[in-house]
C-alpha cells in the first residue's frame, strides 16, 4: 500500500485536533482566584525528585468557589455550554457517577475518601439518584438508593441493579420493590487492595462484550473469583456482571 495513502488520514485528523487545542484555552477575563493561609503547612513534593523529597512548605491555598463561579471557569469548545444541574448542599463530595436509561444521574457521595476507610457496613458514603421531574434542566428529586458504604469508586448498571466497587469489594445492589432504594445487597467478590485508596479500582463501564470493564492503580487485586485465585497489579481488567469471573487485560501506569 502507498505509505502516503496510509499517512493521509492521520494528517487530516490532525487538522481538527490542532484547531481544538488552539480553541481550548483558559478564559482571560475572569477575576483572580481568592486564596487564604492554610491552617497548617502542607507538604510540597518536588517534581522530578525521588518520592519523599520536599521543598518549602505550602502555606497558601485556594478558597472554595461557589458552584456558579466554578462553572464560569469551565473551558468548552464553541457550541457547548455548561449549566448547573445539581450542587451542594444537596450533594456531598461526588466520587463516581453513572446515568441510567431514564436519564437519571446516580452519584456516589463520599465523606470517607481518601483517608478514613471504614469497616464493611459502617461507612458514611452513599449513592443518591438525582432526577429532573419537571423538565427545567435542573435536578429536583434526590433519592437515597444505598448508604453505609465506604469509598465507592465505581458504579455500573447491570442485571437490573447497580454494581459498585467499594471498600475492597464488588457489590451488587438492587431495588426489588420499586421504591428506588436498594433492599438487596450481594458481595460478588472481594480482593481490591485498599492500602492506598487513591490507587484502587474505579471507572467501571458495561462493555459491548457484556463484561464490565475498569481500571485499577498500583493497589491492585488479590482475591478469589469464581473459585479461582486471581492476582494482578495496576492495569485494565474486566469481570462478568454476575461476579463469576475476573480477567486482567493489560498493564497501565501508576495510579
Amino acid at each position: 500500500m502507498n505509505p502516503l495513502r496510509q499517512l493521509l488520514p492521520l494528517l487530516v485528523a490532525a487538522v481538527p485536533l490542532a484547531a481544538a487545542i488552539e480553541e481550548l484555552r483558559p478564559k482571560s477575563d475572569l477575576t483572580p482566584l481568592p486564596y487564604q493561609q492554610t491552617p497548617h503547612p502542607m507538604p510540597n513534593y518536588l517534581a522530578g525528585q525521588r518520592w519523599g523529597i520536599e521543598g518549602e512548605k505550602i502555606t497558601r491555598m485556594q478558597e472554595p468557589l461557589a458552584p456558579v463561579k466554578s462553572a464560569e471557569r469551565i473551558v468548552l469548545r464553541s457550541g457547548f455550554e455548561a449549566e448547573l444541574w445539581a450542587a451542594d448542599p444537596l450533594l456531598l463530595k461526588p466520587i463516581s457517577m453513572a446515568f441510567d436509561g431514564r436519564g437519571r444521574l446516580w452519584i456516589a457521595e463520599t465523606v470517607d475518601y481518601p483517608n478514613e476507610l471504614q469497616k464493611p457496613g459502617e461507612g458514611r458514603d452513599r449513592i443518591k439518584i438525582c432526577e429532573d421531574t419537571d423538565g427545567d434542566g435542573k435536578a429536583d428529586k434526590f433519592t437515597l438508593f444505598a448508604d453505609k458504604l465506604s469509598i465507592p469508586t465505581g458504579l455500573c448498571h447491570a442485571n437490573g441493579g447497580l454494581i459498585v466497587i467499594e471498600g475492597g469489594q464488588t457489590l451488587f445492589l438492587r431495588d426489588t420493590n420499586g421504591d428506588d432504594q436498594a433492599d438487596e445487597r450481594t458481595v460478588l467478590f472481594k480482593g481490591w487492595n485498599m492500602g492506598d485508596t487513591h490507587a484502587t479500582a474505579s471507572n467501571i463501564r458495561y462493555g459491548h462484550d457484556n463484561w464490565v470493564w475498569g481500571v485499577v492503580g498500583y493497589s491492585g487485586f488479590d482475591g478469589e473469583v469464581g473459585g479461582k485465585r486471581v492476582k494482578f497489579g495496576m492495569g485494565v481488567f474486566r469481570f462478568r456482571p454476575d461476579g463469576s469471573a475476573l480477567e486482567f487485560v493489560r498493564s497501565s501506569n501508576n495510579n
